[in-house]
């Protein structure tokens, strides 16, 4: 099948392979928080994710990465897989990494030669990127250099007009801007906000819970 084959090669995993806008339940409230005008839009997720992948090429001339914010579980990597998983099958090239995984690989295709042309080929030719769990990743004392491949990528993206979907539990602009350079929270800020409350992810048919989508500025929405 041409779409597996495709999420095979993105690296979307096995597990969000069926990751699909439909199933995510229409019950579900969701809001562009139009800051200017102080007022929520109400936004159906399915209709976000649609418009969004069909405005792909409008969105790579202005910058439209979407940065996804939620607590463990809440349903950022089904959300991110499912919009990668239609971009590709509308025939763009995509890339999934958790940001731990970008970062081991960038260390591996020091000496192996298979993993540095993946990389490369990577660069030139995906569209559309997901990162992954920003945040949980180990700095550990490789802080700096992590920190530089990460502010290599970002700034690499921004300039070159990837779209970039990053998922992260870090819920607070301080620790956000503690953690990383000042230059990768600014590109951040460039991108669509939005922030998901659903303790049991978009896979559950029935719920009474929220999600909120906050987009940080309304203008953007596609």
């Amino acid at each position: 099948m041409v779409l597996e084959r495709r999420m095979t090669a993105a690296g979307i995993p096995q597990e969000f392979w069926d990751a699909d806008l439909e199933r995510i339940d229409p019950s579900i409230e969701a809001f562009i928080v139009d800051k200017e005008n102080n007022r929520d839009i109400p936004v159906d997720l399915r209709v976000f994710g649609r418009e969004y992948v069909s405005k792909i090429k409008e969105l790579r001339s202005r910058g439209g990465g979407v940065f996804v914010q939620g607590k463990v579980d809440c349903g950022k990597t089904y959300f991110a897989c499912a919009i990668l998983k239609e971009a590709l099958g509308d025939g763009w090239s995509g890339a999934f990494y958790t940001v731990e995984q970008y970062l081991d690989a960038l260390k591996t295709a020091y000496e192996d030669e298979q993993t540095k042309i993946r990389l490369r080929q990577q660069r030139e030719k995906a569209q559309i990127w997901v990162m992954d769990d920003l945040g949980a990743e180990y700095l550990g004392s490789d802080d700096k250099w992590a920190l530089a491949r990460l502010d290599d990528f970002f700034r690499w993206a921004d300039s070159q007009r990837r779209l970039v979907i990053v998922t992260t539990n870090i819920l607070s602009k301080e620790v956000l801007t503690e953690r990383y350079h000042q230059r990768i929270v600014s590109i951040f800020k460039k991108y669509i906000n939005t922030f998901i409350n659903h303790p049991t992810g978009f896979r559950a048919k029935q719920g009474q819970t929220t999600l909120n989508l906050f987009l940080k500025d309304a203008n953007k929405y596609p």
